[in-house]
């Protein structure tokens, strides 16, 4: 993972094979920052997505063993109660034959390049386990 500093915001560029949800945890460790939101493109070679489902109260996955676009990476940077980072990303993937599909990404290794901006927050966003739906919620 390469880190770039501009004034207000970070580009984070990661490359083939590594593994998106872990590099932007290792930025939240080497930053330190309250909170941010980010957005991303590139390339994704494995990935595995989910849906909410409210009534089971639980993510139905699936996992995408195939090279996509990353037609549309979003979400924020926060932490949970214990100081470690969390990372709430949905993200939209772009297939060979121009259909998308897309989730809240659980997992997903970079298959060409993942290229992430990420814009500070002031607020320090911190997540507890709902006891509604057993998510861990922003508190």
């Amino acid at each position: 993972m390469k880190t770039l500093k501009g004034n207000d915001s970070f580009v984070i560029k990661i490359p083939v094979g590594e593994e998106i949800m872990a590099s932007l945890k290792e930025f939240m460790r080497q930053e330190k920052l309250p909170s941010a939101s980010f957005t991303g493109i590139g390339s994704i070679e494995k990935c595995v997505i989910g849906y909410f489902d409210r009534d089971q109260k639980k993510y139905l996955t699936k996992t995408i063993d195939a090279v996509c676009e990353i037609t549309t990476l979003i979400g924020n940077l926060g932490w949970d109660e214990n100081d470690e980072p969390m990372i709430h990303a949905h993200i939209t993937l772009g297939f060979p034959d121009y259909h998308i599909e897309g989730g809240h990404l659980v997992e997903g290794v970079i298959g060409v390049v993942g290229e992430i901006v990420v814009i500070p927050g002031t607020v320090r966003i911190v997540r507890k386990k709902d006891d509604q739906f057993g998510l861990m919620l922003m508190s």
